[in-house]
């Protein structure tokens, strides 16, 4: 399933976007920085967007094509400029205080030690119930699941709560996440709610280990592991289609999640520079998209890898 052949037909005509099936949105809710992670409001599309009509009436048109569409979910931190924390941070005995993780001199937790983005305590039932209603009033308007944004960061008490009541609402809808272990190290494991945390501190994070800690637990995850195997052997110069020894090495990987656990399979997006910009040719780039949309398994093309855009991710990013 991985000719060259069919690489081309693939690639080389109208078919790859007439595969597409469903989009993906970046989060939509009201923010202060552009890519939308920096929440001020759980509640409101963002004026950039447009409006909450417009946004109605995309989830209708996408809908009517007989395609699927998603959104991105933040639920472990929101802007620092966000109401529930300023009025927090106010004073101690304030009714959102519960809401964060602060600290007797003032200070407090923070999504992976970055102060703009106060980390939200998702145990505290107050918080965990709003941010559950948040997800359920999204879904509401007719959206099909959810990406959900650093799932490393609320407990796993809270994904069984959050999960037993979305399935009771949407038991068709699907709830995937994002665990991304590059680059967290001891001092940033404290703003996380691992699994085995102590091995992990000793040990380090091993990117499969850290997937399969969500299995059971949500309806899949984004396989950043799929995309290092990938790269690793680009690095060394082997082509992509046909490489039995790839081959091997992503059946072996898949065959450690069980069936039904969804796997959504990408060569860039905007956590990573683009594909093309980890020094790979257009010639890679064709490969690898043929490669992901032969494997059966669910692929997610980033916007402008069809342009063949490349480049380092954004600074803002």
């Amino acid at each position: 399933g991985y000719s060259a052949a069919k690489a081309a037909r693939l690639l080389l005509s109208r078919s790859l976007l007439r595969r597409i099936r469903a989009i993906r949105l970046s989060p939509i809710c009201t923010s202060r920085n552009y890519h939308g992670y920096h929440i001020t409001d759980f509640e409101q599309v963002d004026p950039h967007f447009g409006t909450l009509d417009a946004l109605k009436r995309l989830i209708e048109i996408v809908h009517s094509r007989g395609m699927h569409i998603v959104t991105d979910f933040v639920p472990n931190h929101c802007d620092f400029t966000h109401p529930f924390f300023t009025e927090a941070k106010s004073h101690p005995s304030n009714r959102y205080r519960n809401w964060f993780y602060f600290n007797a001199d003032g200070t407090y937790k923070s999504f992976l030690n970055f102060d703009e983005l106060p980390k939200l305590n998702l145990d505290f039932h107050e918080a965990r119930d709003y941010m559950t209603d948040v997800a359920k009033y999204w879904c509401g308007l007719g959206f099909d699941g959810l990406r959900i944004d650093h799932i490393i960061g609320p407990s796993f008490a809270f994904w069984r709560h959050w999960m037993k009541e979305m399935k009771q609402a949407f038991p068709k809808k699907v709830f995937f996440g994002e665990a991304w272990g590059i680059g967290i190290d001891t001092t940033l494991m404290a703003t996380t709610h691992l699994k085995n945390i102590w091995h992990k501190q000793h040990h380090g994070i091993s990117q499969e280990e850290l997937q399969r800690d969500y299995v059971g637990e949500l309806d899949g995850i984004l396989d950043f592991r799929y995309r290092d195997i990938l790269l690793s052997h680009i690095a060394k110069g082997e082509r992509i289609l046909g490489n039995r020894q790839l081959e091997k090495e992503v059946r072996h990987h898949f065959a450690k999640y069980p069936r039904g656990f969804k796997l959504f399979l990408f060569l860039d997006n905007h956590d990573t520079d683009r594909f093309l910009g980890e020094g790979q040719d257009s010639l890679a780039l064709k490969q690898g998209l043929a490669l992901l949309l032969t494997i059966n398994r669910i692929p997610q093309i980033y916007y402008g890898c069809e342009l063949l855009m490349h480049g380092p991710k954004s600074e803002g990013d």
